[in-house]
């Protein structure tokens, strides 16, 4: 299976974001968590799906939404948590090209955040009211 890696701009900024490459990894380990509590909560709508109905589900998700597959969010989020919940990995071996597409789509995003001061502290604000709002939920569950 090919390895998709994030360009080194972006390896970057996260390490001036988050202290770390770690910590990033922590934040976005949390999030996957948060995100499969809430599938789950709401009803696992990919629940009776069978392995191979869930594997062409994402397949399908991936390559007819490629150019928008930031944009369903929602839709990416509930399956990748159903896989999470099985304890399973998505079959990105089946979308190989498409993900090289995905890498460099996020290349691209990565020279843009780069060069652009203004938005990468709008990012930055947005990592820490969502670190925030987690630890409040983190406090509120405990």
């Amino acid at each position: 299976m090919k390895k998709v890696t994030i360009p080194n701009p972006l390896i970057e900024n996260i390490n001036e974001l988050f202290g770390s490459m770690e910590l990033f990894k922590q934040f976005t380990d949390d999030q996957c968590i948060n995100d499969a509590i809430k599938y789950n909560s709401e009803g696992r709508r990919f629940g009776c799906y069978s392995g191979i109905d869930l594997d062409e589900t994402w397949i399908k998700m991936i390559t007819q939404n490629l150019e928008n597959i930031w944009t369903n969010d929602r839709l990416r989020r509930d399956i990748e948590s159903e896989f999470l919940l099985r304890r399973k990995k998505p079959p990105y071996h089946r979308v190989l090209a498409e993900m090289d597409k995905i890498q460099r789509g996020a290349e691209q995003l990565a020279a843009m955040v780069t060069s652009n001061p203004a938005l990468l502290n709008l990012i930055k604000s947005e990592i820490d009211s969502r670190a925030a709002e987690s630890a409040r939920d983190m406090q509120m569950s405990s």
